[in-house]
This record gives C-alpha cells, sequence and structure tokens, in this order.
C-alpha cells in the first residue's frame, strides 16, 4: 500500500514532518495502522481502516487547509488508491473504478471551484498525474470506451489550463496563488 510519509507534490517526492498539525496524524495514523493490518494479510480488517482515512481525508478536504503544510490532495489520492488496490486483490474492479474516480473527482472538484483556496486548486492541479494516470490505466485494463477515456483526459487538462490562468492573473494582480480570491 501507499506510505503516508511519502507524499508527490508538483512531480517532487517529500517526506512530511512528524510534527504536523493534529488533522493531519488522525490520517496519517489510520493509514499507517491500515498499512500493518494489510501486511499480515487480514485485509478484512484493513479495509474500514482504510475507510476512516478517506473519511478523514474528505474532512481535511472540506477544511480547505495551505496545501503547503498538509498535502491534503495527495492524502485524498491516497486514500482513494489504498481502497482501489484493495478493491483490486479481491477482484472487484467495479469497486476498483469507483475508488479511482474518487480520487480523480475530488481533485477534479476542486480544482473546478472559484471558491476553494487557489493554492489548494493549484495543488489538485499538481495531483493529476498521479490520480488520472491510475484511473486511466485501470480503465484501458478493463477496455473501457476509448472516448470516455479522452473525455477525462481533456476534463483534467481544460481544469488545468483554467487554474493555471487564475494562477497568472492572480499573480499578475499581486495577489499570488494563496488568496482566496475566485475566479
Amino acid at each position: 500500500m501507499i506510505d503516508p510519509d511519502l507524499y508527490r507534490l508538483g512531480g517532487k517526492q517529500v517526506h512530511a514532518a512528524r510534527d504536523e498539525p493534529a488533522s493531519d496524524k488522525r490520517w496519517r495514523a489510520l493509514t499507517e495502522q491500515a498499512n500493518r493490518v494489510y501486511q499480515t494479510g487480514d485485509f478484512g480488517a484493513a479495509r474500514p481502516l482504510y475507510e476512516q482515512a478517506l473519511t478523514e481525508a474528505d474532512r481535511l478536504l472540506a477544511l480547505a487547509p495551505d496545501p503547503e503544510r498538509i498535502p491534503v490532495p495527495v492524502i485524498c489520492t491516497i486514500s482513494c488508491h489504498n481502497l482501489a488496490a484493495l478493491a483490486e486483490r479481491f477482484g472487484d474492479r467495479q469497486a476498483a473504478e469507483t475508488h479511482y474516480r474518487g480520487a480523480y473527482d475530488r481533485l477534479l472538484k476542486t480544482a473546478k471551484s472559484p471558491m476553494a483556496n487557489l493554492a489548494l486548486r493549484l495543488a489538485c492541479v499538481k495531483q493529476f498525474d498521479n490520480a488520472l494516470s491510475m484511473l486511466v490505466t485501470h480503465l484501458r485494463d478493463c477496455v473501457h470506451d476509448p472516448g470516455e477515456i479522452a473525455a477525462l483526459i481533456d476534463a483534467a487538462q481544460s481544469t488545468a489550463i483554467d487554474v493555471l490562468n487564475v494562477v497568472r492573473h492572480a499573480v499578475a494582480d499581486g495577489n499570488g496563488p494563496s488568496g482566496r480570491k475566485p475566479s
């Protein structure tokens, strides 16, 4: 499963500090516990822990913290992908697809939201590559319609362009990507 200490931000891998705020600690503790249980082969016991970690990831996403301090888009992606990997282990391709889509959909929705913090929107765009590649790989393996796959890729690309344009305008206006200025 995915190591919760290893975050991927903008194509770089960074290790999270151990003194993160309590909101991040709960997610990390649940994910680490689930990974330990998973490693023992008790997949049934790992599932509810991964589900709790995803619930915590969704809570963090709703709080929209500074993504430099708490990489919530990465946390959501890890949580969804852990559940997808568990579903694949049991041969449940539909559940796996649901979780891969969950990661993609959370990132896309947040990146598109003009009410979300611009830094968070940009962090979601940076995480598209991971979420989208896992989803597309799964869909291709399951022989999905290439048109559907192309539409997912197009939506991510157009959203990324839109967010980057908003960032460009915010920087030009002197606001930078950390402001809550809607697009």
